[in-house]
């Protein structure tokens, strides 16, 4: 092996194996009470199944982990989203590695940077949630459950189960949302990560939280979620499930988007409509631009004209509208 290739290798997976080790592990990302007995075996079964399978992706994992401090300095700090990035590489191959890593921790006698520790768990959760296998739900649920990561890896937990897109996950979120007693950050991250999920039912929930007149922190959340459902990139994806949905996902977010316009004076909330009108891309952005400045106060219509010029720009140059 070159050593280019040697490289390549041990910068493609992030997690641990802890198979083996004597030490009590520390540091996982999820409350094992939390998940069935029954689902704790069949996940140490398919890992171990995993193990003899592919077992050149768990000694990569260990190789990566070891070189994260380096990664992260040669990224400019960006050391999560590099890791991310070069995870997908295995795809399927990568998941129970990771998943053993969230389950069940590092030893605390690790070699291993632990300071860094937090921002590889944001890394691992991420990457899970790009392989969107959804044998990862019970796992995923149970970290954002456990209230054990800190608030990126929350997150970066929704996100990854808004990907997988199902009927049970969207249920799920719904239901964080819905529940008074869990604690803030958990509705915040749930707020950030669901408009991944890419789906009618969420634009609406999202828009409906929004007509609460929410404060400006999180109506800035939700307007920005609206924008990941909405994204047309992401509906251009070839991977991207319920193309069906596409067109009333898009017009439920660009509506939104142009109602928060008008509802909000502040700059930062105006900014994330704006952002979110032009990268749904609804083809009828203009009309929709035209229905909403009409009830709108007059000192909002110059707003309005810079919107509608940034939308012919925006949508000329990136062709987001056929």
């Amino acid at each position: 092996m070159n050593g280019r290739l040697a490289i390549v290798s041990a910068c493609v997976l992030v997690a641990w194996s802890v198979s083996g080790s004597t030490a009590e592990p520390v540091r996982a990302a999820v409350d094992q009470k939390l998940l069935p007995e029954t689902a704790l075996r069949q996940l140490r079964q398919s890992i171990d199944r995993a193990r003899n399978e592919t077992p050149e992706a768990f000694a990569a994992i260990d190789r990566v982990i070891a070189y994260f401090p380096e990664m992260k300095a040669q990224s400019f700090g960006r050391g999560p989203t590099t890791i991310s990035f070069a995870l997908r590489y295995y795809g399927s191959d990568a998941l129970f590695p990771m998943l053993e890593l969230l389950v069940y921790g590092v030893p605390e006698n690790t070699d291993y940077d632990l300071e860094a520790w937090p921002e590889i768990q944001v890394a691992l959760i991420g990457a899970v949630g790009q392989i969107r296998d959804p044998r990862s739900f019970p796992i995923l649920s149970a970290i954002l459950d456990s209230n054990l990561v800190n608030e990126a890896a929350l997150e970066e937990t929704a996100a990854s189960l808004a990907r997988l897109e199902s009927d049970d996950v969207i249920r799920f979120l719904f239901s964080v949302l819905d529940d008074p007693s869990r604690p803030a950050r958990q509705r915040r991250a749930v707020l950030y990560g669901i408009g991944y999920c890419g789906r009618t039912a969420v634009a609406e929930r999202l828009a409906d939280e929004l007509q609460r007149h929410p404060d400006l922190e999180e109506a800035i959340i939700l307007v920005e979620s609206l924008g990941r459902a909405g994204n047309w990139g992401l509906w251009s994806d070839p991977s991207k499930q319920h193309k069906d949905e596409e067109a009333s996902t898009k017009r439920v977010a660009a509506e939104a988007a142009l109602w928060t316009y008008t509802q909000y004076e502040d700059i930062r909330v105006r900014r994330a409509a704006r952002c979110t009108v032009l990268v749904v891309c609804d083809p009828d952005t203009s009309h929709l631009i035209g229905n909403a400045r009409v009830d709108a106060p007059s000192e909002t219509q110059a707003a309005f004209d810079r919107l509608e010029e940034l939308w012919q720009y925006h949508s000329s140059q990136t062709h987001c509208v056929q």
